[in-house]
This record gives C-alpha cells, sequence and structure tokens, in this order.
C-alpha cells in the first residue's frame, strides 16, 4: 500500500513539474520583446537598483521575524536563545528545501532538541505553519475576490467586506485557540493538538500570530520592491491585490523542491501579466530573485552554521 502511495506521488508530482514548466516554457518561447526587457535593465538608474538593495536589506529582517516566531512557540516548553533559535531556523531551510511542502524543515529544526520533544515540537511547528496559511486565506480571499471583480462594484464591496471580518478574525484567532485548548475532543489527534495549546497563555497565543504577520508583510513588501525592480508598473491597489493574491495560491499548490520555481513562476506570470501584459521575462525575473534571496540564501547559510548550542 506504501509502495502504491508512493507511486502515485511520483506520477503527480511528474505531472505536474511537466504543466508547470511546460507552461513557463511557452510563455517565454512566444514572449517577443526581449530586447524592452533587456533595455529595461539596461536602462536601470540607481534609483532603480535602491529597489532591489531594500529587498536584500529586507532578508535578515524577515528571517528575524522567523526566528522571533520560532523562540515563541518554543520557549514554553524550553528555554530559548534568539540565537540558537536563528541557527535553527537556518537548518531548518535545508530540511525544508529538499523536501516536498517543506516537511522537512521543522523535523530539522527539533535535532537540537531531546528525542522525547519531537513529537511536541512537531505540533508545535504546525501551530506556526497554520498561522502562516491562516493569515494567507484571510488576506488573500478578499484579494481573489477584488482581482475577479475589476469594474463589479458588488464584488469589490465584498471583497472590503471579507477583508473586514478576516481582520477581526484574526484578532479573535488567539482567543478561539485558547478555547478549543480547553474541550474535550472524541477525536485523539484533535485533541493531542489542541491540548499543546495549553502551554500558551493568549498573549503568547497573539505574540506568535504578531510575528507571523511581520513575516508576511516583510514577504509582501520584498516583493513589491522587486517588481519595481524589475518594471512591472501596477498602481497600488493592483500590488496589494496581486502580491496577496500569489501567496494565497503558492501557499494552496501542491510543491516539491525540483518544481518549487516553476510553480511560482506559473502563477506569477498567470497573475501579473494579466495585470501589466507583455511582462513575462520582467515577471520571472521577479520571482528568480526571490528564490534567491528568500530560499537560496538561507539554505547556503544553513549549510555553513556549525552546531554550537
Amino acid at each position: 500500500m506504501k509502495k502504491e502511495k508512493g507511486y502515485w506521488r511520483i506520477v503527480i508530482y511528474t505531472l505536474l513539474g511537466i504543466f508547470t514548466y511546460g507552461y513557463l516554457a511557452y510563455q517565454l518561447i512566444t514572449f517577443d520583446s526581449y530586447h524592452l526587457f533587456l533595455q529595461h535593465l539596461s536602462n536601470n538608474d540607481y534609483h532603480t537598483w535602491i529597489y532591489l538593495f531594500i529587498a536584500i536589506l529586507l532578508f535578515p529582517l524577515n528571517m528575524l521575524f522567523e526566528s522571533l516566531r520560532w523562540q515563541s512557540l518554543i520557549t514554553p516548553f524550553y528555554p530559548l536563545s534568539l540565537s540558537n533559535a536563528q541557527r535553527q531556523v537556518y537548518r531548518g531551510a535545508v530540511g525544508g528545501f529538499i523536501t516536498p511542502y517543506r516537511l522537512g524543515e521543522i523535523p530539522t529544526r527539533l535535532l537540537a532538541y531531546p528525542r522525547s520533544f519531537w513529537t511536541i515540537g512537531l505540533t508545535v511547528g504546525i501551530i506556526g505553519s497554520l498561522w502562516m496559511t491562516w493569515i494567507n486565506i484571510l488576506l488573500g480571499t478578499p484579494a481573489a475576490i477584488a482581482y475577479l471583480a475589476h469594474h463589479n462594484n458588488t464584488l469589490l464591496y465584498l471583497s472590503i467586506t471579507i477583508g473586514g471580518i478576516g481582520g477581526i478574525l484574526l484578532i479573535c484567532t488567539p482567543f478561539l485557540l485558547n478555547r478549543l485548548s480547553k474541550r474535550q475532543w472524541k477525536n485523539t489527534r484533535l485533541q493531542s493538538y489542541f491540548t499543546s495549546f495549553n502551554n500558551y497563555s493568549i498573549q503568547q497565543i497573539a505574540t506568535v500570530g504578531g510575528w507571523t504577520i511581520c513575516r508576511y508583510l516583510c514577504y509582501c513588501t520584498q516583493l513589491y520592491f522587486i517588481l519595481c525592480f524589475c518594471g512591472i508598473q501596477l498602481d497600488m491597489a493592483n500590488y496589494l491585490i496581486g502580491i496577496s493574491l500569489y501567496y494565497l495560491l503558492v501557499t494552496i499548490s501542491p510543491s516539491a523542491p525540483i518544481i518549487d520555481v516553476g510553480i511560482r513562476g506559473s502563477w506569477a506570470i498567470w497573475l501579473f501579466n494579466n495585470m501589466a501584459p507583455n511582462n513575462t521575462p520582467n515577471i520571472m525575473c521577479t520571482v528568480i530573485l526571490m528564490w534567491i534571496i528568500n530560499t537560496a540564501i538561507p539554505v547556503i547559510i544553513g549549510t555553513l552554521i556549525k552546531k554550537n548550542e
């Protein structure tokens, strides 16, 4: 049975890889304005390069937010300094890079702890991941409706309403999780999962959510500056809609290391090319730069960090 599941997983990822990279190849081959893209890069003045410089400067801030989030998640169980949290986050980037859905990220971080803590640690890691998924859904859903609305005022008002509801739900999430942790669940897995919240106060749950929001905003800001650097010109409303929807689409898409860039590139080209037509290479350049800054660099740093905890 396990072999059969493994076979179908390989088939699905293979087909997904063929589709995503096939779509990218088609878009890049049929694009006929490469001279404009090269002209844009060659004509970039120092003001334009500042956009890229700011995006790179946001990288350590992004990793700091993730380290603070990880520290907030672990501290109720183990004392964890910020420097050690940063080491574990960078090592986890290596484990996440080589596994589908970044499933190896949290287990790699947990190698610094006793084996008896691993089960609890995995649950703690899931809490952090769910926070990010929850934020992507709450902010990406109204963006999706606004993207479909165009000049439809009804849909536009609906997106604003859902965005407001999403903001209220974000504020209420710590209180909701605290209540759920005190409930008795018939399902043993749910009981085990929500019991782990008993170690957190409402303030601690809110702190984890706060650092997660900071990291999400950092990702969005980075993408904004790199889009500007690559010459994707939109008004601010479309930047906000496009970036929020892009991260939602990436979050809900299946992924694996070998097809990660392809999936991100396919969604970005489909989304931003509709907003700013005839910019395929610029958009692909944006995706690659984001991948280098937020995926490749942490992995390289993670391989260089020595164990010192």
